[in-house]
This record gives C-alpha cells, sequence and structure tokens, in this order.
C-alpha cells in the first residue's frame, strides 16, 4: 500500500487538531455499490454472449477495461490516490476578512478548505450550483481558483459512514440552507 512519507503525515496530523477540519474515512457504502455494480456487469455481460455472440476477444477486452477501471475506482474510494481529499471545512466567503461580520445582505457563500493525501492544502474551492443532499450521501460541485472557464465544476462525494454522523447532519445542514 502507499504510505504518506511521515513527516506528511504529522503535519496533516497536526492541522487535524483544528476542529473545523472533517476528515474522511473510506466509505463501505461507496464500495458496496461498486462491487453490487461490478457483478451485475459481469453478468449481464455473460448472459449477453450467448445471445449477440460476442467474440470471446471482445468478452475479454471488455473484462480487462472493466478491470482496469475497477481498480482505479477502488483506490479512489479507500483514498489512496496521492492527490485524494482526505478532509475538508466549510467557511464562509461573504464575511470581512479582518472584522468577521458579513459583507452583504445576500445568503450565505459557502467555500471548502480540502486537504489532500499528499499533504497540501487547497484553500480558496468555491462551492457551485447547489449541493445534492440525502440522508445517505452529499454530492458537493465546487471549482478550484486556477480551473478554466470551461472546465466542469469538481465534486466532492460525501457518503454517511465516511464521516462522524453529527457533523454529516451539520454538513447536510448548512448546505441545504446556505
Amino acid at each position: 500500500m502507499d504510505a504518506m512519507p511521515p513527516q506528511n503525515d504529522q503535519a496533516v496530523q497536526a492541522d487535524f487538531q483544528d476542529p473545523r477540519w472533517i476528515r474522511l474515512r473510506p466509505s463501505r457504502i461507496a464500495l458496496t455499490l461498486l462491487a453490487a455494480g461490478v457483478l451485475l456487469a459481469v453478468a449481464a455481460a455473460i448472459w449477453a454472449e450467448p445471445q449477440r455472440e460476442f467474440s470471446m476477444v471482445w468478452l475479454t477486452a471488455l473484462g480487462i477495461l472493466a478491470s482496469g477501471m475497477l481498480v482505479l475506482e477502488v483506490r479512489r474510494q479507500l483514498l489512496l490516490e496521492p492527490s485524494a481529499i482526505v478532509a475538508f471545512c466549510l467557511q464562509r466567503l461573504d464575511l470581512d476578512p479582518l472584522t468577521g461580520e458579513p459583507r452583504g445582505l445576500a445568503g450565505t457563500q459557502l467555500g471548502l478548505r480540502l486537504k489532500l493525501r499528499d499533504g497540501r492544502t487547497v484553500e480558496d474551492a468555491t462551492i457551485v450550483g447547489g449541493a445534492f443532499v440525502l440522508p445517505i450521501m452529499t454530492t458537493v460541485p465546487y471549482r478550484l481558483p486556477g480551473d478554466r472557464w470551461w472546465r466542469r465544476s469538481r465534486i466532492l462525494t460525501i457518503w454517511a459512514d465516511s464521516i462522524d454522523r453529527e457533523m454529516f447532519r451539520q454538513v447536510r445542514v448548512q448546505l441545504r440552507w446556505r
């Protein structure tokens, strides 16, 4: 398994002492849904093979492609990628940095601070559009400061079992009523 260098791990651990950071864990729900999807795809391929007379070459190519995609997705879900988000912090963007007072009468604008597995911190991610909030999962679309105008927004998916239950409730409330 990939292990973070000790100096980065210690720096990340020191930053987690700040109570505003919400640490993410690998989600069992996401891995279960991923495994169920793969099993359904394999069952469909086996069922479709005699029906459509696929050649073994195409079926083998499909299996290799699906296996590669599965490995990449499992690495992403287990937070093993160097650029995986291991913690996040919701922050208000409409506060004056000097006084801490709201700048205007508009609704609360939320942003994200992201901590990556390789120790980097992304400070000024902006939440765009609406977050999709369900009791089992929440998706948060965001953009980074250097993103091109044509780039689609990135998405942070937060599963119910990847963070503390009370913290998940607070995040859902903040995103729904911002």
